[in-house]
């Protein structure tokens, strides 16, 4: 959490290879959320640049904008985007599975992927 407002986080790989904008409160209450949940709508899948492999993988696994995320291997404690995006560039290793779990038109999925070096 402490590494979430820095910028250089972006610099750090590997990446998720999408992001995108928190829900608000109603949103959330609107898809059978809680309030306080972490949920963000994915925004952009990053195919493009020289971290496209990121964008690439993630979106082979299923993964598609619009989807909005909910956790990462059961993990939904994120207190936001950013630290999500921090988390993930500083947690997982190369060569690991994640599962990402996610509603898609108000059904609930899990996605399977390997993180990439």
């Amino acid at each position: 959490l402490e590494f979430a407002w820095r910028p250089f986080k972006w610099g750090f790989t590997p990446e998720p290879g999408f992001g995108g904008e928190a829900l608000t409160p109603e949103e959330k209450a609107a898809l059978g959320l809680a309030r306080e949940a972490f949920a963000f709508r994915v925004k952009y899948l990053v195919t493009w640049g020289e971290n496209a492999r990121y964008g690439e993988a993630v979106k082979k696994a299923g993964l598609r904008e619009g989807d909005v995320f909910l956790a990462l291997d059961g993990r939904r404690d994120f207190a936001s985007v950013e630290h999500f995006q921090a988390w993930w560039r500083l947690e997982l290793m190369p060569g690991a599975s994640v599962t990402l779990e996610l509603l898609r038109a108000g059904e609930r999925r899990s996605l399977t992927l390997e993180i990439l070096p």
